[in-house]
């Protein structure tokens, strides 16, 4: 999983091969369901900005939330302010995603 993320790095910085934001997401996705805290939050990156990706905050909140959960303190704050956001409706929509996305390992979850 860690060279999963950094071959998604590397793809998303154009670092020794042609900048492709697709790619990124692709290596950030295989590495964040393995439990890669550092693509959990790439994709949690991706998402709240809307790069490459729809931008959508509640999957940038589920990515950010494996991340600390897994250990990742830094994603903390991006996680909190997304949170500070919703409202009673959406956290409860959040909580069943999450579960559903944990449940079926990420699969058919988000892309």
């Amino acid at each position: 999983a860690w060279a999963q993320n950094s071959l998604g790095v590397l793809y998303y910085n154009g670092q020794g091969l042609p900048q492709n934001f697709s790619q990124a997401h692709t290596w950030y996705k295989r590495a964040a369901i393995q439990g890669n805290i550092y693509a959990q939050n790439n994709l949690g990156w991706m998402y709240q900005q809307g790069e490459f990706v729809d931008k959508n905050p509640l999957i940038a909140l589920m990515w950010y939330d494996q991340a600390v959960k897994n250990g990742m303190d830094d994603a903390r704050e991006a996680r909190d302010s997304i949170e500070a956001g919703l409202g009673f409706v959406e956290r409860i929509a959040l909580k069943g995603m999450i579960k559903l996305c944990i449940d079926n390992n990420f699969q058919d979850c988000v892309d």
